[in-house]
């Protein structure tokens, strides 16, 4: 895979958003109930899941 320009928006947002929800569900982990972690991490990996998703229609259309 080739590393354009264009591209690293979307690695840098999906690295950052996901490291943040694993990162936070690590460090709180038995702190709060469950449902905390959802609505902290689950908007976070949301993110980074549309930016992984992002990179993979706009590499379709590249290619």
């Amino acid at each position: 895979m080739v590393l354009t320009p264009g591209c690293w928006p979307g690695w840098i947002g999906l690295i950052v958003f996901l490291g943040l929800a694993i990162f936070y569900i690590a460090w709180a982990w038995g702190k709060f109930p469950i449902s905390a972690y959802i609505a902290i991490s689950g908007p976070l990996a949301l993110i980074g899941l549309l930016f992984g998703i992002h990179m993979t229609i706009n590499r379709q259309k590249v290619l």
